[in-house]
């Protein structure tokens, strides 16, 4: 039996804004329906939803079709950037949310977000804060940053937003920008410093929306992250104002490498010696941004190497 979903289209109120919600997805089919509902269970009165399969091979297109009233759109295989685009071509809202497959809104997130536009229709974003759940923990972290003035400079120091579907754009946004899509990751960013530079936006305190971080995110890729990240950033070079925002720039720069290579070096001590020999770019990358966190990854997989519960988890003793 199919959901149904209508725009309230009513005479009471056609004056309210429309909201685009554009919901991306490659092979997420699995979570989309909590997607979706995440959406239709909204207390604003007026929005759409339109989905972008982005070349699925699973049944997304009947997932997504479960649920009349839902605009569904297929592409071939592009990437997620083109498929935002996509999303924002299909769109006809006054206010625009992108919505990755695997994540969710949370309770009254539309009303927030378009409150703070309508009452401040100079902004050109708003965004609030999110929680963070791991697919093998029970419960959610809430992730919080107090933003008050000079957002842009510190977007360059770090993405504070950190989850785009915590963020409504005005549609006019759109006539100038959109997605660079020769970025596989780190497109949000780039998109959040290209407008913070130009127009004034807003962070508030309210939770917007959940980041479900599972094994398929792409996120889990950090070392991949890190040559996004710096020619991100490193597109900003050219307009930076005053020294502020060119140590905020600096700072970024290094912040994010630390961070990555860290996480990076963290995850190949947690598999077994030399793992990292399996990937030959991230052997690269780890060279160019951090040598010296490599060579200390290559020492501990020495130490484990030789280690007693490595040999005998690893080799059978057998008597000669």
């Amino acid at each position: 039996m199919k959901k149904i979903f209508t725009d309230n289209m009513n005479e009471d109120n056609l004056t309210i804004p429309l909201i685009s919600v554009i919901i991306t997805t490659y092979n997420y089919a699995v979570f989309l329906p909590v997607a979706i509902e995440s959406v239709l269970n909204q207390s604003y009165p007026r929005f759409e939803i339109i989905v972008i399969d982005d070349g699925s091979i699973d049944n997304t297109r009947c997932v997504s079709e479960n649920f009349a009233g839902i605009k569904y759109f297929y592409q071939e295989n592009k990437g997620v950037s083109a498929a935002r685009n996509t999303g924002i071509l299909k769109s006809s809202g006054t206010y625009v949310v992108f919505l990755d497959g695997d994540d969710w809104l949370e309770e009254n997130a539309l009303n927030v977000n378009a409150a703070e536009l309508a009452n401040n229709p100079q902004l050109a974003f708003v965004s609030g804060n999110y929680f963070f759940l791991r697919a093998e923990s029970a419960s959610a972290k809430a992730i919080t940053v107090k933003v008050t003035d000079n957002h842009y400079k510190k977007l360059l120091e770090c993405n504070y937003i950190g989850m785009l579907a915590a963020v409504m754009f005005q549609r006019w946004v759109f006539d100038e920008l959109r997605y660079d899509e020769c970025l596989k990751t780190c497109e949000d960013y780039d998109l959040y410093l290209n407008i913070a530079r130009k127009y004034p936006v807003y962070h508030h305190q309210k939770f917007i929306a959940t980041y479900n971080f599972h094994k398929k995110s792409l996120s889990h890729n950090y070392l991949a992250m890190i040559n996004s990240i710096y020619s991100v950033i490193k597109k900003q070079g050219p307009f930076l104002r005053n020294t502020s925002e060119v140590i905020a720039y600096n700072k970024g720069l290094n912040q994010w490498k630390e961070y990555h290579c860290l996480e990076c070096y963290r995850m190949y001590t947690s598999r077994k010696p030399f793992a990292v020999f399996k990937n030959r770019v991230d052997i690269l990358i780890f060279l160019k941004y951090n040598p010296a966190l490599f060579l200390k990854l290559l020492k501990a997989d020495i130490n484990k190497l030789f280690s007693v519960d490595f040999i005998k988890n690893n080799f059978t003793y057998r008597k000669i």
